[in-house]
């Protein structure tokens, strides 16, 4: 499992919490953004997968017959 050091993970929550993407993140700190997202999501600050599953669209002919 990667790990980051203490105060790697700090400055990687920071930088969370003041709304950078985590390709920004990534760029300046040198670390992977699905590290940078599994510390995220294990603090509270990014959300889970499972809550964005998306629902696909009805197809147009259902749309159409309502």
């Amino acid at each position: 499992m990667n790990t980051l050091t203490d105060a790697q993970r700090e400055r990687v929550l920071a930088m969370l919490r003041e709304g950078k993407s985590l390709r920004r993140i990534q760029h300046e700190t040198g670390h992977r953004r699905e590290t940078i997202a599994a510390y995220g999501r294990r603090a509270g600050i990014l959300a889970d997968r499972a809550t964005h599953i998306r629902i696909p669209a009805e197809p147009k002919a259902l749309m159409l017959a309502a």
